[in-house]
């Protein structure tokens, strides 16, 4: 997983149709276009996705996602048969995309341990499965979410966003902030 070879996927404003490819480490997918619907990924099975890996090292057959590091996809649209993927942790962000689908942020049963969703629209519902923790900031959540396993913060989110919840008897502890003072972008 260490090396100093850093990747940048650049893609021009267009249809990328039938186009599945796991994001690596090191690797930042990246659209071009003024606004996220400007680079689309359509009539694909997943689209730039992570799944969790070291999947016949660690817990066999599904792996873990708790050392998926160091990618991130941003401003970009996905319509993906199977839902959009992403089954990473830490320092793995998704901002200004557009899910058209369900955002699976598990895979199988495979620990996975918190990440970033900003500015950002989710036409489906929102997976966390096992995740541990989450931020979701300025998120439009259009048919809510679902799972989770220890803390999930919503900050200046619209849409199904999911009532607080102390997480002491039951279900993830869950924070939300619908007008934030101050809001700071990458």
């Amino acid at each position: 997983h260490f090396t100093s070879k850093r990747t940048a996927l650049l893609f021009a404003p267009g249809v990328y149709e039938g186009i599945d490819f796991e994001v690596a480490y090191y690797t930042s997918v990246q659209g071009l276009g003024a606004k996220p619907t400007d680079v689309i990924f359509t009539n694909c099975d997943k689209g730039p996705h992570v799944d969790a890996i070291n999947k016949f090292t660690t817990r066999p057959p599904n792996g873990s996602g708790l050392d998926t590091f160091w990618r991130s996809v941003e401003n970009i649209a996905t319509n993906p048969r199977e839902g959009m993927r992403w089954a990473a942790s830490q320092a793995a962000p998704l901002r200004r995309v557009h899910v058209q689908s369900d955002l699976l942020l598990f895979d199988g049963d495979a620990w996975a341990s918190g990440g970033v969703l900003a500015n950002a629209i989710v036409d489906g519902r929102i997976n966390f499965g096992g995740q541990q923790q989450y931020l979701i900031r300025n998120v439009e959540l259009k048919q809510g979410t679902v799972n989770g396993a220890w803390s999930l913060v919503f900050v200046g989110c619209t849409g199904e966003t999911p009532l607080e919840n102390s997480g002491m008897k039951s279900g993830p502890s869950i924070s939300v902030d619908n007008s934030p003072k101050l809001r700071i972008e990458k």
